[in-house]
C-alpha cells in the first residue's frame, strides 16, 4: 500500500540521515588515563590543589566565552559577518586551550577517572566548536556538528558536575569548633 511505502521510505531516510551524520562528524576524542598527569597525592598534588586548579580552569573557561559558540554560529549563518566568524575561531581556540590545560593539570590518582571524563568531554566539545568554525570551508561538517553541540555541551556540564561532587564528597573535614 501507499502508506506502507511511505513509512518504509521515511524509515530509510531517517537511517540514511543517521549514517550521514556519523560519516561527516569529526573523529571523536577519547582520552585515556595515560594521557593525564596522574600521581599519588603529595605536597602540591593534593585534592585541595586539584580542586583549586580545576576551579581556576573552569572560571577561565567561563570568562573566556562571553557568548556561546552556537549563538555565534547561528548569527554568522544569518548575517555572514566576518567578526562573527572571528569570534567562532576564537571560541574554538579557547576550547582547545582549556582542553590542553586539563591535560596538563596534575591529577591525584583518586580523581583520575573523573578527570579523564572531564578532559574527554572538553576535547569532544572542542572538536565540535572547531568543526563549526570551519563553516566557510566545510559547511556540511560545520552544520552537522552544530546540530550536536548541545549534546556535547550537556555532556561537558555533566562531567563538571561529577568532578565537583567528587571534590565535595572528598573534601577534608573542617573543625567547626573554633
Amino acid at each position: 500500500t501507499l502508506e506502507e511505502q511511505t513509512a518504509n521510505a521515511s524509515e530509510s531516510l531517517a537511517d540514511w540521515d543517521r549514517d550521514l551524520i556519523e560519516q561527516v562528524r569529526q573523529p571523536i576524542i577519547s582520552f585515556q588515563t595515560s594521557d593525564l598527569k596522574v600521581a599519588e597525592p603529595t605536597e602540591g598534588n593534593s585534592l585541595d590543589d586539584y580542586a583549586q586548579a580545576i576551579g581556576t580552569i573552569l572560571t577561565d573557561y567561563n570568562a573566556g566565552l562571553p557568548e556561546g559558540p552556537k549563538s555565534i554560529f547561528i548569527r554568522y549563518l544569518a548575517d555572514q559577518k566576518a567578526e562573527d566568524l572571528a569570534k567562532l575561531n576564537q571560541a574554538a581556540a579557547h576550547h582547545r586551550a582549556i582542553t590542553g590545560r586539563l591535560l596538563e593539570t596534575p591529577v591525584p590518582k583518586a580523581a583520575s577517572n573523573l578527570h579523564r571524563e572531564l578532559a574527554t568531554a572538553f576535547g569532544r566539545l572542542t572538536e565540535v566548536v572547531y568543526a563549526m568554525s570551519r563553516i566557510k570551508t566545510d559547511s556540511v561538517i560545520a552544520l552537522t556538528n552544530a546540530e550536536i553541540y548541545e549534546q556535547e555541551y550537556a555532556d561537558t556540564i555533566r562531567a563538571m558536575m561529577r568532578v565537583s561532587k567528587f571534590l565535595i564528597d572528598n573534601a577534608p573535614a573542617t573543625d567547626e569548633t573554633n
